[in-house]
């Protein structure tokens, strides 16, 4: 091993940016006391090792460039400082191991080409997620003494703002969010949908709880997790603490927001943190428990039907393009955080489709994809064709049986004699040999695979007739052309593919 990459990260637990430093500075000792060559270096700074490794910059350079053949080896402090997930850091060595790429983590007294590096790599890999685990419960314990305590937990929702004490932080209210938040809540009340109050409260130029533009989804968002201003109780002076946990999917690597047990949560009244009144409070829940058809919001929407709502791009703001009535498709943005974000762009429904269609066509069309169906489907009839010879042969296994089965009845019945039970035995046999024989007749026939012009011909109809076969399923095609066509933009001049 003659080229290297280094490779170090800290995270944000009372670490630094000398950390980096320190880790490149161990990482640069042991290279050069083993005659190797640095010829790169790879840091993530202020990030957690439980964070997906392609999507931290530092790391997903490393990936790229050990893809690439860059160098020969990568050098870091620990194995820990890759990924604190034990099978994303087995992943990584395994797929190291397959490029050829040498592993050696100082601290660890690991090198991925000793014999002892796999089950070293295991057992570091798993002492490195369980102290994830370790350190989120004793957080977690933590913070759950500070609210015993009296003090805040958890960043403050809008309208409310942590400020520093001796001991920890207490929420207060914040004034000027407060009046907006109460705004919110009139408007509501008064019949004014959520997405008018988003685009009244941009068009305002009020700056929302992530201080850009307000999207509908933080004003009404979910009645049943309890998210969004309008389900916020801590603005009627209940203050809900450890309703929700966050959990990592094992498979996206995306933490998701999950309801405790209600037995868990912590509940305390705090009438100092009151924003709304009882009666502002109760007349939006008489509202929410409305049907839409009343202008509550109660009852589900219907079932996809749009082809393309949700699968465009708009040209003016990157939003997504939906359908927006029973005739047009336009930008979401416009519709739910109002003009002043996006001032939209609209096309009617039947003419982005038509547009859509000879540019499919024309994908489709191509002699490339053309071999490749053929190849597909001769691979899927092949398969067909050897189920059906293995059946054949298992019929002509059992009919053997039979013949020998219905011979020994006969020889028995001449020499002992016809008896009920042999009769009905030779019956049964003749009749299953009988039944055998017509399969027999139907599988015997020759199986020809088709040829690439009879394959070719049925995939044209397809492809010509994709009108009606696009909307026989509207949600199977819709997940076809997601993948078929990449990014489509909406932009004044018409519809524009975009290759992913």
């Amino acid at each position: 091993m003659k080229k290297v990459a280094l490779y170090a990260r800290y995270s944000t637990d009372k670490q630094s940016e000398t950390s980096i430093e320190d880790q490149f500075r161990l990482c640069e000792f042991a290279a050069d006391r083993n005659g190797w060559e640095v010829v790169a270096r790879y840091s993530d700074e202020a990030i957690t090792g439980s964070f997906p490794m392609n999507k931290r910059n530092g790391s997903a350079q490393l990936l790229l460039a050990a893809d690439r053949g860059e160098f020969e080896g990568i050098v870091i402090e620990s194995l820990d400082r890759l990924s604190r997930d034990s099978i994303e850091s087995q992943t990584f060595l395994s797929n190291m191991k397959y490029a050829e790429v040498r592993v050696v983590a100082i601290s660890d007294g690991y090198d991925s080409e000793l014999a002892s590096s796999v089950l070293l790599g295991a057992v570091r890999s798993a002492m490195g997620e369980m102290y994830v685990q370790d350190l989120a419960c004793k957080t977690h314990r933590g913070m759950m003494g500070q609210v015993e305590r009296g003090y805040a937990a958890g960043a403050a929702p809008y309208g409310y703002c942590n400020e520093k004490v001796e001991g920890g932080s207490e929420i207060h209210i914040v004034p000027e969010e407060a009046a907006i938040v109460n705004r919110i809540f009139s408007e509501y009340v008064s019949g004014i949908s959520p997405h008018n109050i988003a685009a009244s409260l941009n068009r305002d130029g009020i700056p929302s709880p992530r201080n850009s533009s307000w999207h509908v989804s933080a004003i009404a968002g979910s009645q049943k997790k309890s998210s969004g201003i309008l389900h916020n109780v801590l603005y009627t002076g209940v203050h809900v603490w450890n309703r929700t946990k966050w959990v990592k999917n094992p498979t996206t690597k995306k933490r998701t927001r999950k309801d405790r047990p209600e037995s868990e949560w912590k509940v305390e009244h705090r009438p100092d943190l009151r924003v709304v009144s009882d009666e502002l409070w109760e007349k939006s829940r008489e509202r929410f428990e409305k049907s839409r058809i009343k202008g509550g919001t109660r009852g589900r929407g219907g079932k996809i039907k749009t082809l393309l709502g949700g699968l465009i791009i708009c040209g003016k703001c990157g939003g997504t393009v939906i359908s927006i009535n029973a005739h047009s498709y336009g930008c979401s943005n416009r519709r739910d955080r109002g003009k002043d974000v996006c001032e939209g762009l609209n096309i009617a429904k039947k003419k982005a489709e038509t547009q859509l269609l000879p540019s499919l066509q024309s994908i489709l069309s191509d002699p490339d994809v053309v071999d490749y169906v053929y190849s597909e489907a001769s691979d899927v009839l092949k398969k067909l064709v050897s189920e059906e010879n293995k059946d054949q042969n298992s019929v002509n296994r059992r009919l053997a049986e039979l013949d020998g089965s219905i011979e020994r009845l006969v020889d028995a019945i001449s020499q002992l004699g016809s008896s009920e039970s042999l009769i009905e035995r030779l019956k049964k046999a003749e009749s299953e040999k009988l039944a055998l024989l017509k399969q027999s007749e139907v599988n015997t026939e020759l199986l020809v695979l088709p040829t690439k012009k009879e394959i070719q011909k049925i995939f044209d109809a397809k492809v010509y007739g994709l009108n009606e076969v696009l909307t026989n399923n509207v949600e199977l095609a819709r997940a076809s052309l997601s993948e078929v066509l990449g990014d489509i933009v909406l932009k004044k001049s018409g519809l524009e593919l975009l290759p992913r």
